[in-house]
């Protein structure tokens, strides 16, 4: 009996077998190749990829037409070669190491959406094999202990492939597919060692100057999450199955009372206590900066930037193995080699977030006072006002900022960011985020995606920072965003700040209108699809309405209306209308009709609800009508204005809280005798403040313009000595600028 081989061809009838075409082009119709195509070729790359670091690319096995075929070694091998051999690197992409601010437990968290998956890498991380490829199940055997197993050459080539691809998209800013790319305990340790660089380069720009000149992998853990992870139980290495552990880490919160500093006139006696230096530089105690030394000037320091691209180099910053990085490390570095100009913009991103202007100018002059060209991609003036720091460096980042760049780098081209933000919204932002909880989308379409806001690390009252040991222990434990228990009434420093940064973008000489439309709470008409944008004190009622509605406990409003008077003195139009919709503001407009009308932002503050403002605590409901009175009176264009300003600065920089039973506001700033003066005259000279003498003269702005800059020191600003700011241990004393 005669037996078919187990693949015999079926041939049409009158076709001459003994021709080879005729089975080259049956072959080719049933799909049975010879070779192995590229794209296949790539295929079983990926698969092999997602399989154990020791199998074998002999379990795979190619489908084609039906028929099975082992994957040729060799020839994948060549393919492999060939393929590294041409492969193209590219440029580094501006601010790429700027957004790795959060450890791994942290960073998994914030890639959840409410409604989403438990975790945003279950279902694409390992997506299933080609129905081309199939992968057998390798034969049960065990290797003798003294037999050392490593990578096949075809096995390492391929994993050299990976990670090179990877380290590409790191390269070119995308960062999410590159998490999607890697397994469970790769990413940890991927998203682990770019959170150490980060908080090294943060570091190195926060201490220019002071403290270790070389911050070591030991100093980096003191100062990470790291050392928080191996104290506790969440040191189990996963994605959202290790924040359950992770919750048991004990969180330390921040110290409820504020930080302030101080602008001092340069002709005022006074010396700088130096604490007695340390027998030598080991003593210094990385938890206590007055133990830290000014670095000596006797020899030349290399640049931020210089020092960022020598410990990437030699991965000096961490204590993660290089070879355990499931990423190429050294094309990373070839990239920043290549990208001189990059290297440079990360380094000034990382100085303005660390608020150091020693560092600043460290870099400007190492470029020969001209900024790297691609620094407008990171928008700096955004990035300054939204890492402010009224406790310790308040306005002077932004005034270095205003005063240096210039051209194409000038706050007036660079006013707006992508997401068509003004700088001034960068401000509200702030103060939103920082004051209230409202959440990232509420505030803007473009950070719908977002679960956080931009620098939340930094507390704008100083009371935490991006190394401080609460946040570390936050991020550790797996939360990724500022406690609403941890936020407190929009204070003194805060708004001294804002209102400060305010006075630097539009009252100095060649200053900003300040009345470009906001890109903040913008809407678009269900009906007729109009743009609804807000103008600036639109977007200040809207900020104010949150502070009432969403604030914390204790809020007076007083922070709402002294920045208010500010953005007054500023310029800022009362009388300007805009196309609102009262109804998609609170989220209650069914877009069956247009809702929107042309208001002013009084007429905008008095649509909020009765039933709304009387639901809040008695205190707010004061301030808010203060706050609406006051722009009532505004559109008076009254001179008594300035008086509401000069007395706003009075009371910020004369009063802070002491005690936790100490009220937020001093009863020399009496918000409802502010009330009823306007409600029975109206005029605004009832404050006491200004009806019992207690403050210098002020122009018809509110500017104490006498004593020659714009930020006024608390002496300047009263006939008697009436502060409580006697606590110098939470006082910083900077320029008067």
């Amino acid at each position: 009996m005669h037996c078919k081989p187990w693949f015999y061809p079926e041939f049409p009838a009158g076709t001459n077998i003994d021709r080879p075409s005729a089975y080259k082009y049956q072959f080719r119709k049933w799909g049975i190749k010879k070779s192995t195509s590229s794209a296949v070729k790539a295929q079983a790359v990926k698969v092999q990829l997602k399989r154990k670091r020791d199998a074998s690319t002999s379990d795979l096995i190619i489908v084609e037409g039906g028929r099975e075929k082992s994957l040729d070694k060799k020839k994948l091998k060549r393919y492999l070669q060939d393929d590294l051999r041409h492969r193209h690197e590219p440029d580094l992409a501006s601010g790429i190491f700027l957004g790795w601010n959060l450890p791994c437990s942290a960073l998994v968290t914030n890639f959840i959406h409410p409604g989403g998956p438990p975790s945003p890498f279950a279902s694409l991380s390992h997506p299933n094999s080609p129905v081309n490829i199939r992968v057998n199940s390798p034969s049960n055997h065990c290797t003798p202990p003294s037999q050392p197993v490593g990578l096949s050459p075809t096995a390492q080539l391929i994993q050299n492939k990976a990670h090179l691809e990877r380290a590409d998209l790191f390269v070119q800013g995308h960062y999410q597919e590159l998490l999607l790319q890697l397994g469970r305990d790769e990413r940890k340790v991927v998203a682990d060692w770019l959170h150490d660089f980060w908080i090294h380069s943060f570091m190195t720009a926060k201490y220019w100057g002071r403290g270790p000149e070389i911050w070591t992998p030991g100093l980096i853990s003191a100062k990470t999450t790291g050392s928080f992870e191996l104290e506790s139980s969440a040191a189990t290495p996963g994605d959202t199955a290790s924040i359950p552990n992770a919750s048991h880490i004990t969180i330390d919160p921040p110290s409820q009372f504020c930080r302030r500093n101080v602008h001092y006139k340069t002709d005022v006696g006074c010396e700088p206590v130096t604490p007695p230096p340390p027998k030598n530089e080991n003593e210094q105690d990385i938890e206590d900066e007055s133990t830290w030394l000014p670095w000596g000037a006797s020899r030349d320091h290399p640049t931020p930037a210089d020092t960022m691209r020598s410990v990437l180099s030699d991965n000096s910053f961490s204590r993660i193995d290089e070879d355990d990085i499931p990423l190429s490390t050294s094309s990373i570095t070839r990239a920043v080699n290549r990208s001189q100009d990059q290297i440079e913009v990360d380094s000034w991103g990382f100085a303005i977030m660390a608020r150091n202007l020693k560092s600043l100018h460290a870099l400007r002059e190492n470029g020969g006072n001209m900024p790297p060209r691609g620094l407008k991609h990171i928008h700096p003036f955004h990035l300054a006002a939204s890492h402010l720091d009224g406790a310790h460096s308040c306005c002077l980042v932004l005034i270095h900022l205003r005063t240096t760049l210039q051209g194409e780098f000038s706050l007036e081209n660079n006013y707006t960011n992508d997401l068509g933000h003004t700088v001034l919204d960068s401000l509200m932002i702030n103060i939103l985020r920082s004051h209230t909880s409202v959440t990232p989308s509420e505030v803007c379409q473009g950070f719908e995606k977002q679960n956080r806001f931009p620098g939340e690390e930094v507390d704008i009252c100083g009371r935490w920072d991006a190394d401080s040991r609460c946040i570390r222990q936050l991020y550790a434990s797996g939360r990724f965003t500022i406690p609403f228990e941890w936020k407190h009434p929009y204070c003194h420093s805060s708004v001294q700040t804002i209102c400060h940064i305010i006075t630097t973008l539009f009252v100095i000489d060649f200053s900003l209108d300040i009345n470009l439309p906001s890109g903040l709470f913008s809407k678009r008409c269900g009906r007729c699809r109009k743009d609804l944008k807000l103008l600036p004190l639109h977007t200040l009622v809207m900020v104010a309405f949150y502070l009432g509605d969403r604030g914390t406990s204790g809020e007076t409003m007083f922070g709402a209306i002294a920045t208010l008077s500010c953005m007054l003195a500023a310029g800022a139009n009362p009388c300007q209308t805009a196309e609102i919709s009262v109804s998609a503001l609170l989220g209650t407009d069914t877009g069956e009709e247009c809702t929107h009308s042309s208001v002013t932002p009084s007429e905008l503050a008095s649509l909020v609800p009765n039933g709304v403002v009387e639901s809040w605590p008695r205190e707010r409901q004061r301030g808010w009508r203060a706050f609406v009175a006051v722009l009532d009176f505004a559109l008076s264009g009254s001179q008594d204005l300035g008086v509401l300003w000069g007395a706003s600065q009075t009371e910020m920089l004369t009063y802070r809280r002491i005690k936790t039973i100490d009220p937020w506001v001093s009863d020399r700033f009496d918000i409802q005798q502010l009330l009823q003066g306007l409600y029975d005259r109206p005029r605004l000279t009832n404050i006491p403040l200004h009806r019992d003498g207690l403050r210098q003269y002020f122009d018809t702005q509110g500017l104490f313009r006498g004593y020659g800059h714009l930020y006024p020191t608390n002496h300047e600003v009263c006939t008697r000595y009436f502060m409580n700011l006697e606590d110098w241990r939470r006082t910083t004393f900077i320029d008067p600028t």
